[in-house]
């Protein structure tokens, strides 16, 4: 029971408390079981609680101490503070803008096979932030978020009109694998990339796009 501490039982007590879930939605009960959560450092707890100190949601806004909670829930191997702290480094949100920082929690959010974090990758690879300009490297990155689901990825091949990028995966693609060969710039055996056609280079200004998704991640727990 939660009583006797078992992490799994207050976490989904604190969602239930939250969303509704075969009780009346309380959100003071449900931050409470959060925090109790949090103080045995369950990560998704320490993710919840983190975002909103950063956002002010329902408590006082501490973007410092939402750091810290983020940083202990992504050490936890949570992958969504993860993202978050790549997104607060990315835009400057709570932290100082860090675009090194930034490409070291997509990366770690990559390798677990994340689309927004390939994406986030490949589009700092494509702009040259905080890296050198890449661009073969950051479209098939960007490329190869979009066909596992990632609508900025598709979104930005759309908008900016680049066509023609061909990834190739044989069926017994190794995904992790697969990424380690594109962030490191090699010719990899299980995956052919080739790069034509492009035209309209109208990028997205990256803090705007940084808060943007800290705002929607603030809206999915």
């Amino acid at each position: 029971s939660a009583e006797q501490g078992n992490l799994d039982s207050m976490f989904n007590i604190a969602r239930m408390y939250e969303t509704g879930d075969g009780v009346e939605v309380d959100p003071h009960r449900a931050m409470m079981w959060y925090t109790e959560a949090a103080s045995k450092g369950e990560p998704h707890a320490l993710y919840q609680i983190g975002m909103r100190y950063l956002n002010g949601d329902g408590v006082h806004k501490d973007e410092a101490l939402a750091a810290r909670m983020l940083i202990s829930s992504a050490d936890g191997g949570d992958l969504d503070a993860t993202i978050a702290l790549g997104m607060m480094y990315y835009s400057g949100t709570g932290v100082p803008c860090d675009h090194v920082s930034a490409m070291s929690f997509f990366k770690r959010a990559a390798l677990q096979w994340s689309p927004l974090g390939i994406f986030m990758i490949g589009l700092m690879y494509y702009n040259g932030e905080g890296v050198d300009v890449m661009r073969g490297r950051g479209i098939g990155l960007i490329k190869l978020a979009a066909e596992i689901g990632s609508v900025d990825a598709a979104d930005f091949l759309r908008d900016n009109l680049i066509t023609e990028v061909l990834l190739v995966p044989r069926d017994d693609l190794d995904p992790g694998a697969a990424v380690r060969a594109l962030l490191e710039d090699r010719v990899h055996p299980e995956l052919v990339l080739s790069e034509k056609g492009r035209a309209g280079l109208a990028l997205r200004e990256h803090c705007a796009l940084g808060q943007q998704v800290l705002q929607h991640l603030s809206l999915i727990h």
